[in-house]
This record gives C-alpha cells, sequence and structure tokens, in this order.
C-alpha cells in the first residue's frame, strides 16, 4: 500500500527500503528534503496552472453564450470545442439554469454513462453558482468506474441574472496521476491528494483510489493513518506523522506527511506527502 511505503530519511537525503518485511539493504536515492518539498509544490502549481486555463476557455463560453439559445448550434459547437481540449475532458456542455443539460459533447456520452439528464446536485450546485465565479462538484463514479468531477462556469444574461452554466466533466484521477507522477519521478516520495472529506481522489495504489480514509473501513487496521487524515481534512496545510505495524507485527513504522491545498471552484483538494519512516524494532 502506497502509505505505507518504507523511505527512511538520512541526512543525506532519502532512501527507499526493499519492503516492510525485507531483509535487502537499503538502497540509497539522491533525494533531499527540499526535492521532496519541491516535487509537492510543482504538483500544486501545476493544477493552479491547468485550473487557470480551463478558466479561460470557460469564461470564453459563457461570454459568447450571453443572451444565446443553449442548446443552439452555437452551444453546440462550443461544447465539442471544449471538449477537446485536452484528454483529461471528458465530456463538455451547457446547462440551463436548472441544471439539466441542453447539449454536451460526445453527443453519446451520458447515454453510455447512464447519468441522469441534471448534473449531480442539480440544484445547490446552480445556487452556488448565482454567487460564485466557479464550482467544483464533489468527486464522483461514472458508469466506467473512473472518479470523475464538473467544472461549471456560470452563463448569465445582460442583468447578472444566471440563465445557465458550461461546465467541463473531468477525470480528476488521469489528471492528478500525470501531475503527481511528473513531479516525482526517480523519486522515493509518494504523493496523494484527497478531500476534505476524506475521500481519496489520487494514489498510486489504485485499490486505495476513491476510498475514504476518515469515514471507510478500509483503513481501520491503520488508527493512526486516520486521525492524521482527520488533521490534514480540517487544516489547509500541515505536517503529521503516524505509525503502524509491518507485516508479521514486529515492526513499528513511523511515517511523517506534509500536506498542502489546491483549491477551485470553492472546492480543495489536500495534496499529502509522505516524506519520511523511521523504523523502531520492538
Amino acid at each position: 500500500m502506497s502509505k505505507f511505503w518504507l523511505i527512511p530519511c538520512l541526512a543525506v537525503g532519502l532512501t527507499i527500503g526493499g519492503g516492510c518485511g525485507s531483509d535487502k539493504p537499503d538502497r540509497v536515492i539522491l533525494c533531499t528534503y527540499a526535492d521532496a518539498v519541491a516535487a509537492l509544490n510543482d504538483v500544486k502549481f501545476d493544477l493552479v496552472r491547468k485550473f487557470c486555463e480551463y478558466d479561460t476557455e470557460l469564461n470564453y463560453a459563457s461570454y459568447r453564450l450571453t443572451g444565446k439559445n443553449l442548446a443552439g448550434p452555437e452551444a453546440k459547437r462550443l461544447a465539442a470545442s471544449l471538449q477537446q481540449l485536452d484528454g483529461f475532458v471528458r465530456a463538455a456542455g451547457i446547462l440551463d439554469r436548472n441544471g439539466k443539460r441542453c447539449c454536451h459533447y460526445p453527443a453519446d456520452y451520458f447515454a453510455v454513462t447512464a447519468e441522469a439528464k441534471e448534473i449531480p446536485d442539480a440544484a445547490a450546485v446552480m445556487s452556488r453558482l448565482c454567487r460564485d465565479a466557479k464550482v467544483l462538484s464533489a468527486v464522483h463514479l461514472n458508469r466506467n468506474r473512473e472518479l470523475v468531477a464538473d467544472y461549471l462556469c456560470p452563463i448569465k444574461n445582460g442583468d447578472g441574472a444566471v440563465t445557465g452554466a458550461v461546465y467541463l466533466r473531468l477525470a480528476v484521477t488521469e489528471l492528478c496521476r500525470y501531475y503527481v507522477g511528473r513531479a516525482v519521478v526517480d523519486m522515493p516520495v509518494n504523493i496523494w491528494v484527497m478531500q476534505t472529506d476524506g475521500l481519496i481522489v489520487y494514489d498510486a495504489d489504485p485499490d486505495e483510489i476513491n476510498r475514504n480514509i476518515i469515514a471507510g473501513d478500509y483503513f481501520r487496521a491503520y488508527p493512526g493513518l486516520i486521525r492524521l487524515a482527520g488533521r490534514v481534512a480540517a487544516a489547509e496545510t500541515g505536517t503529521g506523522q503516524y505509525s503502524y505495524l509491518s507485516k508479521g507485527n514486529k515492526v513499528e513504522l513511523v511515517k511523517s506527511a506534509q500536506w498542502d491545498s489546491f483549491t477551485a471552484g470553492g472546492r480543495q483538494w489536500r495534496i499529502v506527502m509522505n516524506i519520511e519512516d523511521r523504523l523502531f524494532i520492538r
């Protein structure tokens, strides 16, 4: 499990062990603490930059659709253009003021995923759009078992009233996987992303994705990790530590973590980096 990856920290840098129950000697990795912190910062910066790009495209589409038919030809052209922004945009479309889809691209996306005509939590999302410039929804699984989230921008009339919204359906796990992978290449650093409710959006271990550290049963054997996750959820930045027993319950491992936050559309994700393990023989 990636949260329990053994990474002893030496004064000269970080090392990676052969495993929790392994007798193999550690292999030195040329990675300083500063490098590990830089990787965490890189992930946050890349996510901010990517969502700024999405903001620009959504703002333009919203401007173009002011006073227009939200199911008309121009709306359909804009939806098709938005869906092709990059490989993380699974679908794009236009909503009416009730959160019902007027048009979207690919045209068969929601038929394939068997989702309702309204976006999840439509009333609450559209209410937020009346006061917020953007809204990022909570993540959810589509029928393809992929974690996705909607990123929405309001469409307003000349009086400033919300008449609808333009949105991107984002494959958020793949988005995080790309930027984390790019930041930690050849480094013994594990970075994972979670919502503030404890749901894991991304982890290097696919079995941990879409698990809730705080409320779920999957991590019940690791109360220290659950307590740390509670602290991570409560604070935008910080450091912490947790311990757990290795295989055979012979060795207690103590792992430290450092985290930061990414904010978009009124929602925060915690970006958590495991930076150190220390070994205590019982």
